[in-house]
């Protein structure tokens, strides 16, 4: 156990022992070690008397002006008090004004179906077979709270309500370690008054849940990289693994849990290593087995009409290798073969960079990358030995010729087998074909361009919030070049660093939407990285001297550019929770797809209840959680071509998963279940799915009539009263 620090004066050994380590080249400027997290145990700012403070301004490592004044640090404090007590009231209200008072949006529908299994059988299984495991951990910490509720529209959106605030405070820990105190304070407020963060808050699913996990996570692998003993050290394990059982989306958070391995001094030695490596393995095989395995579809038989096969693919990208498509069985093998000998070449290199050096390892991955045609991966690796080791400069310097004969290998042949994939590539228009191009510059693209996330990152961001997007891309651009040669252990627990992880990850699997969404978990470590640079970039403008100075400068900067941004609106702050805002009308009607959709159900089901007569038919088209509202007796309309389909059908497409109503899904099952009415046909369909359902198209002769009824608010919603002509086939047509 660890000695408490003496006040009254450290021993001169370990003051010996610290000046050594500062003085040292590869260890960052003191300055940011004072104004950051690097030396918390040694350093306290605002102590005028603490004895390391004192060793340092006299060794001429800290100037005597960093110490502050403390009425600077009385008006800072009651400011950042003042800021932070306004940021967590509106939170707080934002979050929780009328929190049960809209419709339940689609994913909400069946995560209540679900909940409500778990409450008569106490698993989340469906009648019809399978079982419901998205979100499994926070499906369960949802029971109680729609029991003690005793509404669903409430009790499913309050633990995200409670998980939106406490990942606030989990970002402020998360900000104490990477920025510093006035930083954190700012970050936190970010995330109060973030209007995303209220919606997604106010939105019963498991992304607010997933948020706070990956704050938890980075916080704990933050301490564990720094040396945390003890019990602690398995904290990441722990967290990864419950944030496993909120969405799948946490398989990126697995190879982050392996990075403390690379450093077992921070473990406690190579024999702690291992033991903390086998545990990582619990939540890496729980993960993959999640994404393998179909648990909605175990005990299910003809669960989808004879004759269709549901169109889908792999949910992960692989390398675009010409000869991928057009080679021999063999030569795809061998491709496989290829790509796993460079990722465990990469492996090993990482483990035996002490040994060889960090710019071999990173010539040697060049290398590998240029033979491959990774050009993305290539010009990565070629940065950072130009950025981190400055080969150019340091190559005469290098102990062994092999360093510089390898770097410039790499690059040799990366050019020589850049300009042959293209020489073939421009021979070959099976080539083009075969990527699914049409354009050669397209067909280079996606070949040449691994992992891409493009689509799943940069075009979601840059059509629903590309001003904090730019924001993004500049900050990480900054952070790369600014701190490319920190020491490993700092560079991977800077912001940065994650971000730029995810994008790669993000760039090796598909989603079935472009759309944000599936980057909200790691939204705060954004809106931190963007903080550090601001901060950093007033280190290196203003070269404040003293934290007080900083923050005053900083902070406003800070502040202004998330309010610029896109995802601060204060009208939303005040609006929340109105009919416009709910519903996505208006001026708020651009926020759609990043917020999520939500329609009007209730008041379209409460119309066609007052309609209908007996003897009516009724279908809901396209409207997954219509039938929640609907009481009377009715038909499910999903067309076979839409995505949702394939995952509801039951009984060979006869059967609706969650309504357990009848299941229609193309025009001539429509027409069949509908011949022989005899009062009205009330067809309700969603307004953005048109396209799937066209009366005319369904009765073409038997046609009566066809009027609009009724269209719901937030004009997401229609209503269909049909009439036909009696067909001679039905029973008593003739009368």
């Amino acid at each position: 156990m660890e000695a408490p620090h003496n006040r009254s004066g450290p021993s001169r050994a370990s003051d010996a022992l610290l000046l050594e380590r500062l003085q040292q080249p590869n260890v960052p400027d003191i300055r940011a070690a004072w104004h950051g997290p690097c030396f918390p145990h040694l350093i306290r700012p605002g102590h005028t008397t603490h004895p390391r403070t004192e060793i340092l301004v006299d060794s001429n490592i800290l100037p005597q002006s960093v110490e502050q004044p403390a009425t600077g640090r009385r008006w800072v404090r009651a400011a950042s008090v003042g800021v932070l007590g306004v940021a967590v009231a509106v939170g707080v209200w934002a979050r929780f004004r009328g929190l049960g008072f809209s419709s339940l949006a689609a994913d909400e529908y069946y995560f209540v179906r679900s909940i409500r299994r778990i409450l008569v059988t106490g698993i989340p299984a469906f009648e019809s077979g399978g079982y419901y495991v998205r979100g499994l951990l926070v499906q369960y910490l949802t029971v109680p709270a729609m029991w003690l509720s005793g509404s669903d529209e409430l009790g499913v959106r309050i633990p995200s309500a409670l998980f939106g605030l406490a990942a606030s405070v989990m970002a402020y820990a998360y900000g104490r370690r990477t920025i510093g105190r006035p930083w954190a304070l700012a970050l936190a407020a970010m995330l109060l008054l973030s209007s995303w963060e209220v919606e997604f808050s106010r939105f019963g699913r498991m992304y607010a849940g997933l948020q706070f996990l990956t704050l938890a996570f980075l916080v704990s692998l933050h301490d564990v990289i720094g040396g945390i003993r003890g019990w602690r050290r398995y904290l990441p394990v722990v967290l990864c693994l419950l944030a496993t059982a909120t969405h799948e989306t946490a398989i990126f958070l697995i190879p982050l849990l392996f990075l403390p391995a690379l450093f077992p001094g921070s473990l406690g030695g190579r024999k702690a290593a291992i033991g903390y490596t086998l545990a990582a393995g619990v939540p890496a095989i729980a993960a993959v087995g999640q994404l393998l395995i179909e648990f909605r579809g175990i005990g299910v038989q003809d669960a989808l009409p004879a004759g269709f096969t549901a169109a889908g693919g792999s949910a992960v990208v692989l390398p675009a290798f010409p000869f991928w498509h057009l080679g021999t069985p063999e030569a795809s093998l061998a491709a496989v073969g290829a790509l796993l000998g460079l990722v465990g070449l990469g492996c090993w290199l990482l483990l035996r960079r002490d040994r060889i050096g960090g710019a071999t390892a990173a010539a040697a991955l060049c290398l590998a990358c240029a033979v491959s045609h990774f050009l993305l991966l290539g010009l990565l690796l070629g940065l950072l030995l130009v950025v981190r080791y400055r080969l150019p400069r340091t190559a005469k310097q290098l102990p062994a010729a092999f360093k510089l004969g390898l770097a410039s290998l790499a690059v040799a042949v990366g050019w020589v087998a850049y300009a042959g994939w293209l020489t073939y590539g421009i021979g070959s228009r099976d080539w083009i074909e075969a990527t699914g191009s049409l354009l050669f510059s397209e067909a280079v693209f996606r070949v040449f361009v691994w992992p891409d996330p493009s689509e799943a990152v940069l075009t979601a961001w840059r059509l629903e919030l590309p001003t904090l997007g730019w924001l993004f891309a500049a900050a990480l651009v900054f952070q790369l070049a600014l701190k490319a040669r920190d020491p490993w252990e700092d560079f991977v627990r800077n912001p940065a660093f994650f971000v730029a992880y995810l994008l790669l990850v993000l760039g090796v699997f598909t989603t079935s939407l472009v759309t944000t969404r599936y980057t909200y978990f790691a939204y705060p470590v954004a809106l931190a990285m963007l903080v550090l640079s601001v901060r950093d970039a007033v280190r290196l403008v203003a070269r404040p001297r003293s934290v007080t100075v900083e923050a005053a400068l900083g902070v406003p900067v800070a502040l202004a550019l998330f309010s610029l941004g896109g995802d601060f609106s204060p009208r939303h702050l005040v609006e929340v929770g109105s009919y416009a805002a709910t519903y996505r009308t208006g001026a708020y009607q651009e926020h759609e797809n990043t917020w999520y959709a939500r329609d009007d159900d209730v008041s379209t089901a409460n119309f066609v209840t007052d309609a209908a007569r007996p003897g009516d038919l009724v279908i809901a088209a396209e409207t997954p959680a219509m039938s929640y509202y609907l009481d009377l007796e009715h038909a499910v309309y999903l067309d076979r071509r839409g995505h949702r389909f394939a995952n509801v059908s039951r009984e060979r497409g006869t059967l609706d998963l969650w309504s357990g109503r009848r299941l229609l899904s193309t025009p001539e099952e429509v027409d069949e279940f509908t011949r022989c009415a005899e009062g009205a046909i009330w067809l309700v369909r969603s307004l953005k799915e048109t396209r799937w359902i066209n009366p005319p198209e369904i009765w073409a002769d038997q046609l009566e009539d066809v009027e609009t009824s009724f269209q719901n608010p937030d004009r997401s919603q229609e209503v269909l009263r049909v009439r036909l002509r009696p067909d001679a086939s039905c029973p008593g047509a003739g009368r």
